[in-house]
C-alpha cells in the first residue's frame, strides 16, 4: 500500500514502482499519465529515484535531475512522487519525535499536486522541481565556521541543524509553495482588484493564498499527517511552514539577499540553536530554489524559459485587454525572452544564490548559471546582428 514503509529507514532506496503508481493514480487526472508500468520510458524515469551508483546518494539529489522529464510520465504526481521518494531516503518519517502517517501525508501530497492548475508554469511540475532544488541544497553541509555547533534537537536528517519538524515543514513547504497559483503575478492581483487581493490586503497575496490553501487541506482527517503530532510540535510545524512559503514573495528578495551578505560579511556563525537562524536559513534555501531553474542545465533551463514566458505573454494579453500598461517582458509582440533571461539572472539569481553560497556550497548551480547566462548572452547577440542586417536591408 502507498502508506507502508520501503525498508529501514534512512536506506536511500527508492519507493518500489507499485507504489509509486499507486500514488501516481491518486494524483494525476483520469485521462492523463501515469502510464503503464511496462512503458520503457515509465519505468527509466522511476528507477531514475533509485540510489546512485555507488551508494553516493540517491539520483534525486542530482542537480541535472529533470522534473520536466518526470513529468511526462507521471504528469501531476510527479510532485507527490518527488517529495515522498526524498522524505523516505532520509531517517524522519521514522523518528519518534515526528509520530507522522505516511499514508495520510501521500493522500495530502497527492491532494496539493491536483490542486495546482493547468497554467503554463506555476504548475505542480514546478513545486516538484522547486522542492528537489531544496532537497538538493539542504542536502549540502553549511560551510566551515558558517554555524556553531547543532541544537540538542537537531535532526539527523538535516546538516543544517533543523529539528525534524522543520525538516518535514521545509519539504512540504517546497511542494505547497504555488499550490492554486492563477498564472498572474501579485502586481496584477493589485491592480486589479482580484479576490485574493482584497482578501489578503495586497501584501504577499499569492503567497497568502498558497498557505491558505495548503493549511485547508489539513482540515481533511485523511490528509491530516500531523494530528498525531503533540500541540508545540504542529505549532512549530505550521509557523516554519507559512514563514518558508511567505518567503517566496520577490518582494522580499532584496531583504534576504541583504541578510545573508550581512551574515556573510560579519563573519559570526549563524546560531543553529536559535530558531529564528534556522527559519532564516529554511527561508532562503526555499527562495533560492524557486528561481533556481535557470540554473538547471542549459536545455532544461530553456524548457522552464519557454514555460514562464508562456505564462507572461497571457497575463500581457489580459492587461492589454483590461486596458493596464503591460509588464516588463510580457508583451508577446514584442518578444525579449534571452534579454529576459539575463536580467533576470544578473539581478536576481545569481546575487542570490552568490549570498547564499556564502554559507552553504552552491557551487555546481552557480557554474551552471554562469554557463547558462553565456548561452542566453549569445542568443541576445544573435537577436542584435540579425536586427542590424534587417535594418542594413531596408536602407538600401
Amino acid at each position: 500500500t502507498v502508506g507502508s514503509r520501503p525498508g529501514p529507514p534512512g536506506g536511500g532506496g527508492p519507493p518500489p514502482r507499485e507504489r509509486v503508481f499507486a500514488l501516481a493514480l491518486r494524483a494525476a487526472p483520469a485521462d492523463g499519465p501515469p502510464r503503464s508500468l511496462q512503458d520503457a520510458e515509465t519505468a527509466a524515469i522511476v528507477d531514475a529515484l533509485a540510489p546512485a551508483e555507488g551508494g553516493a546518494g540517491p539520483r534525486l539529489l542530482d542537480w541535472s535531475f529533470d522534473t520536466i522529464a518526470l513529468e511526462r510520465v507521471l504528469g501531476p504526481a510527479a510532485l507527490p512522487v518527488v517529495a515522498l521518494a526524498y522524505l523516505r531516503s532520509l531517517p524522519l518519517l521514522s523518528s519518534p519525535s515526528l509520530p507522522v502517517q505516511e499514508a495520510r501525508l501521500a493522500r495530502y501530497l497527492a491532494s496539493v499536486a491536483r490542486g495546482y492548475r493547468d497554467v503554463p508554469y506555476h504548475t505542480a511540475t514546478h513545486a516538484a522541481d522547486t522542492l528537489q532544488a531544496c532537497a538538493y541544497l539542504h542536502s549540502r553541509a553549511l560551510l566551515a565556521g558558517r554555524a556553531a555547533a547543532p541544537a540538542a534537537g537537531a535532526s539527523p536528517s538535516s546538516p543544517w541543524g533543523l529539528t525534524d519538524v522543520e525538516v518535514l515543514a521545509l519539504i512540504v513547504g517546497a511542494a505547497v509553495h504555488d499550490v492554486d497559483h492563477t498564472g498572474h503575478n501579485n502586481a496584477f492581483h493589485v491592480a486589479t482588484m482580484s479576490d485574493l487581493a482584497v482578501t489578503y490586503n495586497d501584501v504577499s497575496v499569492l503567497e497568502s493564498h498558497h498557505c491558505a490553501v495548503a493549511s485547508r487541506a489539513l482540515r481533511v482527517a485523511e490528509h491530516n499527517f500531523v494530528a498525531d503530532l503533540e500541540p508545540g510540535a504542529r505549532r512549530a510545524f505550521r509557523d516554519m511552514l507559512i514563514a518558508v512559503v511567505l518567503g517566496t514573495d520577490m518582494a522580499k528578495h532584496s531583504e534576504h539577499v541583504e541578510q545573508l551578505k550581512a551574515t556573510v560579511d560579519a563573519g559570526v556563525p549563524l546560531d543553529l540553536d536559535n530558531a529564528a537562524d534556522r527559519r532564516f536559513l529554511a527561508q532562503a534555501a526555499l527562495h533560492a530554489a524557486d528561481v533556481s531553474n535557470v540554473c538547471r542545465p542549459t536545455e532544461t533551463a530553456a524548457a522552464w524559459a519557454d514555460r514562464i514566458t508562456a505564462e507572461f505573454h497571457a497575463q500581457g494579453d489580459e492587461e492589454k485587454a483590461r486596458g493596464l500598461p503591460v509588464t516588463r517582458f510580457f508583451d508577446r509582440a514584442a518578444p525579449q525572452l534571452a534579454k529576459s533571461q539575463v536580467g533576470f539572472i544578473d539581478f536576481i539569481v545569481m546575487p542570490l544564490f552568490e549570498a547564499f553560497g556564502g554559507l552553504v556550497d552552491c557551487a555546481e548551480p552557480i557554474a551552471q548559471l554562469r554557463e547558462n547566462r553565456a548561452y542566453w548572452a549569445e542568443r541576445c547577440a544573435q537577436a542584435w546582428r540579425g536586427w542590424l542586417l534587417r535594418q542594413g536591408r531596408r536602407g538600401r
